[in-house]
């Protein structure tokens, strides 16, 4: 996120017109060590982030229906660019391999 902030705000505008909100989740109380100069500025909060979950509510009527199969693609399609941002963010970790 501090590497990329266009991108990740492109992320949440994705997924927030997708009716996709994060879950909130709980807060670290401080900012990670190494984003201490993140503090106060428009990615705090989610760099103090604890999880980056989405989810879509389903009935009974989708779970047990014929329709499920399309319903889950178009979520997956949906949350995509999370999950593309996510993999390129651990392709470029400092260790050069997912942590």
């Amino acid at each position: 996120m501090a590497a990329d902030p266009k991108g990740w705000t492109a992320v949440e505008a994705a997924l927030a017109a997708k009716g996709l909100p994060l879950e909130p989740g709980e807060p670290t109380k401080r900012m990670p060590k190494g984003f201490e100069g993140e503090a106060g500025g428009p990615l705090e909060a989610a760099i103090k982030r604890t999880r980056w979950l989405v989810r879509r509510d389903l009935s009974g009527a989708e779970i047990g229906g014929p329709d499920l199969p399309g319903i889950i693609a178009g979520f997956v399609a949906d949350a995509w660019p999370l999950m593309l941002f996510g993999w390129k963010a651990l392709r470029e970790s400092p260790s050069g391999s997912p942590q």
